[in-house]
């Protein structure tokens, strides 16, 4: 659950092992309430994260390899790239390189302009629009990072006479993330010394091609990982979950207390900031700032915990809003949109959360709107069942 909430996903969960240990029960009701509570750092509308780093996915180049074949080279660099930055805590967005007959592609040029660094973990099919596309990335000033080999074949797995990295190395700065011939291990080996010299040698090389600039700074442990989204230009939250388990007895081993230092998104201001967890856990957080850093102290963390920090009220406004936007789609729902006797609570209502939705939300608004949906459900209950409300 704290998995699927740091890095995006929904949280679907098999109750039947609810039999065998119902304590999962609370802990699920607890996280679907945190969530719930703070919409606005799960919700899709308005977040992207907050990266100087995209890992590049290629749709032609797994195919080719059936998608699962564990030890493919695209698989083994993709899987080992990601790990080495997760653990190097170097926050990486995803761009998705699509087959032009199989679904559109919404790569452009202003989106990956917008990383300083574009991974490429063994890419061997791109299309000449893809060769064309990371070649005006690195004209612009970007800089490609490469694992393995790239753009040997094209979209339809055909062999090209010239693989087009020479080009990219002409046109602007092409790194290597590893030496040239070297790959990361097979996603099934076991974690050991040499897996986790590899994976230094990746972060050591990430970090020279963004030339020490991260957006993050600490001695965080290895097995702490982060993801930073952003919420607009209101606030950005940092996802922190421990994978320093014991899977013998299913322990987590609690860190201690870091000092962190964050480079905040420009023009974002820094007036708050406070560290939730879903066990109901909201205390403010103590920082300095210096220009576009921000430094503060992240708690203990047993498993999951969040720090929220930008423009004072955080997340709440927005929070609140898509509470009202949640209870307004259920309270439409279960009337049919046959409001009877109440449709002028409705239309007033309706006013209320469009208003509330514009680009600067304040707390106020929403909340207005979250009471509003909320009275005219008890009211629309009320006059189906014939009880007063």
């Amino acid at each position: 659950m704290a998995e699927a909430c740091a890095g995006g996903g929904v949280l679907f969960v098999n109750q039947l092992h609810f039999e065998k240990e119902p304590e999962l029960q609370q802990k699920l009701s607890d996280y679907f309430r945190f969530r719930h509570e703070h919409r606005a750092l799960f919700a899709d509308a308005g977040r992207s994260r907050h990266a100087q780093i995209a890992v590049a996915y290629s749709v032609p180049s797994m195919m080719y390899y059936s998608y699962a074949y564990a030890n493919s080279p695209p698989v083994t660099a993709l899987s080992g790239v990601a790990r080495a930055l997760e653990e190097g805590h170097l926050p990486y967005d995803v761009v998705i390189f699509n087959h032009p007959e199989i679904h559109a592609d919404h790569a452009t040029l202003a989106e990956l302009q917008r990383y300083r660094l574009l991974v490429l973990p063994s890419l061997e099919c791109l299309s000449e629009a893809k060769v064309a596309l990371l070649t005006g990335y690195v004209q612009g000033g970007g800089t490609i990072g490469l694992i393995g080999d790239n753009g040997v074949r094209n979209e339809d797995n055909l062999p090209r006479k010239e693989s087009p990295v020479a080009g990219w190395r002409q046109a602007g700065r092409v790194v290597d993330i590893l030496p040239p011939r070297q790959g990361f291990f097979d996603v099934r080996a076991r974690e050991s010394e040499a897996t986790r010299k590899r994976g230094q040698t990746a972060i050591e090389a990430v970090r020279r091609a963004l030339k020490g600039q991260t957006l993050l700074s600490g001695e965080l442990p290895r097995l702490l990982w982060v993801k930073p989204w952003r919420r607009g230009n209101d606030c950005v939250s940092l996802h922190f979950v421990n994978y320093d388990l014991n899977f013998t007895n299913g322990l987590a081993t609690p860190t201690q207390p870091v000092e962190v230092t964050l480079t905040m998104p420009p023009g974002m201001p820094v007036e708050e900031a406070v560290w939730l967890t879903p066990a109901g856990t909201c205390e403010a957080v103590t920082f300095k700032t210096n220009g576009a850093r921000v430094t503060f102290t992240v708690p203990a963390i047993r498993v999951y915990g969040v720090l929220v920090i930008g423009r004072r009220g955080l997340d709440a406004p927005r929070s609140q809003w898509f509470n009202a936007q949640a209870c307004w789609a259920r309270a439409t729902m279960a009337s049919g949109g046959n409001w009877g006797e109440l449709v002028p609570k409705a239309t007033q209502v309706g006013q209320e959360i469009e208003k509330a939705g514009r680009p600067v939300v304040s707390l106020a608004a929403a909340t207005t709107a979250r009471n509003g949906v909320r009275d005219g459900q008890c009211q629309r209950r009320g006059a189906v069942t014939g009880h007063a409300p």
